[in-house]
């Protein structure tokens, strides 16, 4: 109703929506559960781009275990999801980003390649930060594994027709942060 937060829907529609995420949420949290029952340990996920964790906190909500990586430490990320869980590493690298995922062995690499590159904040194209999505779609195609790739709105042009564009208030919230799901 609130046409991506255009048309200022009241409370009550946010509380409604996000009631509605919440129950289909808990709906696919039986995957992960099931999944975790059939190979003895919680599903696992790889972030080469992790940051400080934001999506892998949803993960860890799911039940499931995160592992991430980044160019530089991420103080934040270690302390959220432990010491064992980070390491440092350069996701662009073939060599360094086959290592991670043969040692992590995850049932899923959720890529959020960094977003300056294709932010529309860049409106004067000021930005020398690399396009990162259509090579982390091809390290993802080259594990053979299953991936996700997240990234902004302005990146809608590296994507592939499949992608999905999710908004903040299609979970009930009031935040206008359209992002991009492309998966293989």
């Amino acid at each position: 109703r609130c046409r991506g937060g255009r048309c200022g829907a009241a409370d009550s529609d946010f509380d409604e929506q996000r009631a509605r995420a919440e129950e289909v949420l808990g709906w696919y949290s039986l995957y992960p559960d099931l999944l975790g029952r059939l190979e003895n340990q919680r599903p696992r996920t790889y972030h080469p781009y992790c940051a400080a964790g934001a999506d892998a906190a949803g993960v860890q909500r799911m039940r499931g275990v995160p592992f991430g990586s980044d160019v530089e430490d991420q103080l934040s990320y270690r302390l959220k999801f432990g010491e064992d869980t980070f390491a440092v590493r350069d996701a662009t690298a073939s060599a360094s980003f086959h290592q991670a995922v043969d040692a992590i062995d995850p049932t899923l690499i959720m890529q959020s390649p960094p977003c300056k590159a294709y932010s529309t904040a860049d409106f004067q194209d000021r930005s020398e930060a690399p396009e990162l999505i259509a090579r982390s779609r091809d390290l993802g195609l080259e594990t053979g594994r299953l991936f996700v790739i997240e990234n902004v709105k302005g990146a809608a042009a590296e994507f592939q027709d499949h992608a999905v564009l999710l908004y903040g208030s299609h979970f009930g919230l009031h935040v206008d942060k359209p992002r991009f799901f492309e998966a293989n």
